[in-house]
C-alpha cells in the first residue's frame, strides 16, 4: 500500500489565502513550506535509515518554522477576516500533520511501500 500525505490540495495553495491586509501567501513561499511538501516523501522513499532520519529532521525543522511565521503574522493582523482565515489555515495545518504523523507511523511499521 502507498500511501502520500496530502494537503488539500498541497500546503502552497492553502498559504495562498488572502484577507484584507493579510497575506498567508507569505508563508507560502517559505523553505518551510517546500520541505513540508518535499520531507515527507523524502522519509518513505529513503534509502536506508540514516537518510530517512535526515528527511524526519527536516520535516520537525519545517514544521516549526510554518508554526513561528504563522505566530509572527498572527501578531501583526488586527481585521477579523484576516484572523479567520488564519484559523482555517492553521485548522488545514494541523489536519495535514496529523496525516504525516499517520503515515510516518505506518512508516515505521514497515507498512508503507
Amino acid at each position: 500500500m502507498t500511501i502520500w500525505p496530502s494537503f488539500s490540495g498541497g500546503v502552497s495553495k492553502a498559504c495562498a489565502t488572502t484577507a484584507r491586509g493579510a497575506r498567508l501567501s507569505s508563508i507560502s513561499s517559505s523553505r518551510g513550506v517546500a520541505a513540508i511538501e518535499i520531507a515527507p516523501r523524502g522519509a518513505i522513499l529513503a534509502p536506508d535509515e540514516a537518510s530517512r532520519q535526515q528527511a524526519l529532521s527536516e520535516l520537525a525543522k519545517a514544521s516549526d518554522q510554518v508554526a513561528t511565521e504563522v505566530a509572527r503574522l498572527r501578531g501583526r493582523v488586527t481585521d477579523a477576516q484576516a484572523l479567520e482565515d488564519i484559523v482555517r489555515f492553521e485548522a488545514a495545518f494541523s489536519s495535514y500533520e496529523r496525516n504525516v504523523d499517520e503515515t510516518l507511523a505506518l512508516l515505521q511499521q514497515h507498512k508503507v511501500d
